[in-house]
């Protein structure tokens, strides 16, 4: 099954080369029969692919109710003759989990031209329907000379037959754990599990690149709610390096993370927050599975689409948009909104840097910014409390070494950090500033490297009123 998989993932891109071994002496001979090119002691066979041919199934919906008759034909798409007589045509029906053929044609199939132009083949008709009694995924295979067509679909109870634009699998989830992962209430909010996918009843070939983390998300994030955008469904490898993910479920982390390297993934889109040691020009992700739930609370998979654009290749990553990072952003801070009604706004974008994560703590906050996707992975820190005494008095004292004071309406905003002394030995990149000031009751404090930026926003932010030119010094103690 792993071959066949890594021959599919070939064939989207390019042509298949399939090899026989065949006796020497009549390699030639052979070998030309069969369309062939002799190449030393074997024979390449060209196999036109899928995307590559103007072939369409009809007839066949993505999902069925058990002895719903077929009637399917093909479609030619373009000016194409019908195939000549000399010509192989053999189409068939296959139990996925089992690989055994459960209906298969090859005479009986016609091809006919239409009035309105083009052709088709005609698989079965009214009079002789296919019928499939039991319920499971199943395979449609056409293959007409050197070209191949294929369609999987689903046969099962709760189907609406013919109301589905997509094709889905019930989720057979063999877990590495009793749970039962086809029914969501048997999940509990904050909690992971493995599955394989789309194998999951062959234990006995474990592939790392269908292996896959079930997540559900935590009450703050929407797990509680029993529909599919509690979950979430990553390929457990990480982008660029295959070491195996895992998901951390505590409250001051709650992110899927990389044992080997470091690298980090946010759990409400997957996309990867610090990402070494993958160097990137644009924000990635871990490749994911849509998922889809019944009106019985069964979980279902619906079919991946396995491109960088899509769902993503395993092993990979999946590009994502600045506009997908800022959507689960804001989704970030929606959630911190509804615990923490009465602390300060949060923004998406600060000091050229987006939201990363964001993690309430009591009656403090502490959040991420990041360069999603740049190569000088840049972050900041952001930590909102409620204001303290030891706060009060400490702003009070304007005399702490290597310090800036400045001030803009009735505030005052301090600047540390070891970017300030000058005497500091720590190499630049590493240097960064300390940002503190106190407004309606909380203390901020932010760490970054670029200060410019970092005051900018503050601006933007927190004082709308006034503008940038409206911050003066008050005293300084940098030396």
């Amino acid at each position: 099954m792993k071959t066949r998989l890594w021959i599919i993932s070939v064939i989207a891109v390019t042509s298949l080369l399939v090899f026989f071994s065949i006796d020497y002496m009549n390699m030639d001979r052979l070998c030309s029969e069969k369309g062939g090119v002799r190449n030393d002691d074997v024979c390449l066979i060209e196999i036109i692919p899928v995307k590559e041919t103007a072939y369409e199934i009809l007839g066949i919906d993505n999902s069925l109710r058990p002895s719903t008759p077929l009637e399917i034909s093909i479609k030619i798409n373009n000016d194409s003759k019908c195939a000549n007589s000399s010509e192989s045509i053999d189409a068939r029906i296959l139990d996925v989990h089992t690989g055994s053929s459960i209906w298969e044609a090859s005479s009986e199939i016609q091809c006919l031209a239409v009035e309105s132009g083009g052709y088709y083949y005609l698989i079965s008709t009214e009079q002789v329907p296919i019928v499939i009694d039991d319920v499971g995924r199943y395979l449609f295979r056409i293959t007409i000379g050197s070209h191949y067509l294929e369609k999987t679909f689903t046969v099962r109870e709760n189907s609406n037959s013919g109301s589905l634009d997509r094709t889905v699998y019930p989720v057979p989830f063999n877990s590495e754990s009793d749970v039962d992962l086809s029914q969501i209430k048997s999940i509990k909010p904050n909690t992971m599990e493995f599955f394989y996918y789309p194998n999951p009843e062959d234990t006995e070939n474990r592939d790392v690149f269908q292996k896959f983390i079930l997540i559900r998300l935590p009450e703050a994030l929407g797990g509680t709610v029993d529909d599919v955008s509690a979950f979430r469904a990553y390929s457990v490898l990480s982008v660029g390096v295959h070491c195996q993910i895992k998901y951390w479920p505590d409250d001051s982390r709650q992110r899927m993370e990389d044992p080997c390297w470091g690298s980090m993934y946010r759990l409400i889109d997957g996309a990867m927050m610090y990402p070494y040691p993958v160097m990137n020009d644009s924000p990635l992700g871990l490749p994911y599975l849509d998922l889809s739930i019944d009106e019985n609370g069964s979980l279902y998979v619906e079919p991946p689409v396995w491109t960088m654009q899509e769902n993503g290749v395993i092993g990979v990553g999946r590009i994502m948009s600045m506009q997908e990072i800022r959507q689960g952003s804001q989704m970030l801070i929606d959630s911190y909104k509804k615990t923490n009604p009465h602390h300060p706004m949060i923004p998406v974008d600060f000091a050229g840097l987006v939201l990363a994560e964001i993690y309430p703590d009591h009656n403090k906050v502490n959040a991420r910014y990041t360069d999603f996707g740049a190569p000088s992975h840049q972050n900041i820190s952001f930590e909102v409390r409620n204001v303290s005494a030891q706060d009060q008095k400490s702003f009070l004292d304007v005399t702490k070494p290597n310090s800036e004071f400045w001030q803009i309406d009735d505030t005052i905003i301090r600047i540390g950090g070891s970017a300030m002394d000058k005497n500091n030995s720590l190499p630049e990149r590493f240097r960064d500033y300390n940002v503190e000031f106190i407004l309606d009751g909380f203390t901020f404090v932010i760490t970054g490297p670029d200060l410019n930026s970092i005051k900018t926003s503050i601006v933007s932010n927190y004082f709308p009123e006034s503008s940038y030119d409206d911050l003066f010094l008050v005293s300084s103690t940098v030396k």
